[in-house]
């Protein structure tokens, strides 16, 4: 599966089943197995994913932690980062 990001020309290849990751446009999943809905919803863990998946090197957790939930509590960002990873996997498969 190719990813294409928007700024940048650099084309990522993601190596998932059969899923189809669209950075253009609107941000969004698709894949035979994948429960559009459930992912659709969240636009924050698409984003998540969009980032995780076109990342040259996975961002640490405490940047993540910044960037997606700055403004939380600490430990409820923290929480909120594991939740997300968690139901993004799930969903996945």
């Amino acid at each position: 599966m190719l990813l294409f990001s928007r700024h940048s020309q650099q084309v990522n290849v993601l190596l998932l089943k059969h899923f189809q990751l669209c950075t253009l446009g609107r941000l969004a999943l698709h894949g035979a197995s994948v429960d559009e809905t459930e992912l659709g919803k969240r636009p924050r863990k698409l984003a998540l994913l969009a980032l995780l998946a076109t990342s040259r090197r996975p961002p640490t957790r405490e940047r993540l932690v910044e960037m997606f939930w700055g403004g939380d509590d600490e430990e409820r960002a923290r929480h909120s980062l594991s939740d997300a990873l968690s139901h993004i996997r799930r969903a996945l498969g």
